[in-house]
């Protein structure tokens, strides 16, 4: 593995030098909502969802009949163009946080969801973060794996040549410890441009996700696809609006 980050500037450079990409492809409009956590822990945060509070959003997406795919599946009704049916829902985690495997995922499990999580690769195994083997128990255990860069630079103050690496090693290290192909890429800190999102589509990835609606976004793009942040702070109506449910009582 180390050996092929050695190859990484020789083909960002040939690809900046020749490579061409394809205007971005307006296609339907978002196809289900895509939520995003961080933290889910009982510290009380702006960004901390507490695990009850979380535990109640799944029972209620389980009580209305809620279904959850992955950011996979999104992907390939985006790309043929299909309409998903009701009630999908998509659960996304950034940053890899130790206490997505702690909380999360038991929660995940114990209501049969799913969940796709964006990893940073070189925080794993690093205090409050998760382990190779925890993610790779997640991964055989139906979560899904996405890269997030191997260490959550602000991609747009980058060169070029650096920023790819970001990108494109993350996907390199993390189809060398799970032994799959890693197809989804997470922007951190929502930052991106017009350069960045052409470094995500030659890093051979199928789509991007933001954390939400972004200057000078294309609409509908699959390397720009919106998602609803969840934070602390939301009870559960605004929660029910965001997935297009309404509380009953």
């Amino acid at each position: 593995m180390p050996g092929s980050f050695r190859i990484i500037p020789i083909i960002a450079i040939l690809l900046l030098l020749t490579g061409t990409v394809q205007p971005a492809s307006a296609r339907t409009k978002t196809l289900a909502p895509i939520l995003l956590y961080h933290h889910i822990d009982p510290k009380f945060t702006h960004w901390n969802v507490p695990p009850q509070k979380f535990e109640r959003q799944l029972m209620f997406l389980a009580a209305n009949h809620y279904r959850t795919i992955n950011m996979a599946a999104y992907m390939d009704a985006f790309e043929k163009g299909e309409t998903l049916p009701d009630k999908t829902i998509v659960l996304t985690f950034d940053d890899s946080y130790m206490d997505n495997y702690l909380y999360a995922f038991p929660l995940l499990k114990r209501y049969g969801l799913t969940g796709t999580f964006f990893i940073i690769t070189e925080a794993v195994g690093k205090p409050g973060y998760m382990t190779w083997d925890q993610i790779i128990e997640m991964k055989n255990a139906g979560m899904e794996m996405g890269a997030h860069t191997l260490h959550h630079p602000f991609l747009t103050h980058l060169s070029a040549v650096r920023a790819f690496i970001e990108i494109y090693g993350s996907k390199l290290e993390l189809q060398w410890h799970l032994k799959i192909p890693i197809s989804i890429f997470a922007y951190p800190y929502n930052d991106h441009n017009s350069r960045v999102v052409n470094l995500v589509k030659w890093a051979g990835f199928r789509g991007a996700v933001t954390v939400s609606p972004h200057k000078g976004d294309v609409p509908h793009d699959e390397f720009e696809i919106d998602r609803a942040t969840v934070t602390s702070g939301e009870g559960m109506n605004t929660f029910a609006m965001v997935v297009g449910e309404r509380v009953k009582g």
